[in-house]
């Protein structure tokens, strides 16, 4: 396991015995170094806090980049949308004269037209609220999209 630098700076020796670092006793000679050597002892709490701040520092740039992280997402979620739109006009556009050209019935009767009709009026009201949503979704993201630009242009406190 592990012991993170602090905690290993804030050990101090309580046996008896002194070493003198030439025997070989390793742990117990670095450890009655630390104890017993008054300039470091007396640099322990800044040192600690020092690991404090990078800690802190980590933690908070962690968070940052996840914050980017999600904008970044978000920003390539609004431009693959953007093309789904751009091919779907495009494709619309490029078929609309077989559309037009395979969908002309007008009906053989007064009551086959009329129906016509009506499925003609739903699919344009059908039609319609979708384009509208669509709309409203894309003016809602693409202002999210140059809000989210201009706080990323901002410089940062």
């Amino acid at each position: 396991m592990k012991i993170p630098i602090y905690s290993r700076l804030s050990i101090s020796d309580t046996s008896s015995h002194s070493d003198s670092g030439y025997s070989g006793g390793g742990r117990d000679s670095v450890a009655s170094a630390v104890a017993y050597n008054p300039d470091l002892q007396s640099s322990v709490p800044q040192i600690m806090h020092t690991l404090g701040q990078v800690q802190s520092s980590q933690q908070h740039i962690l968070h940052l980049w996840q914050v980017k992280k999600t904008k970044l997402e978000q920003c390539f979620q609004l431009r693959v949308f953007e093309q789904d739109c751009e091919k779907m006009f495009d494709w619309i556009y490029q078929n609309r004269e077989a559309f037009l050209t395979n969908y002309v019935d007008i009906g053989n009767s007064y009551s086959r037209a009329t129906t016509l009709q009506e499925d003609h009026r739903m699919r344009s009201q059908n039609t319609t609220v979708r384009i509208t949503n669509t709309s409203r979704y894309h003016i809602k993201l693409s202002k999210l999209f140059i809000s989210d630009c201009q706080h990323e242009c901002q410089p940062n406190p």
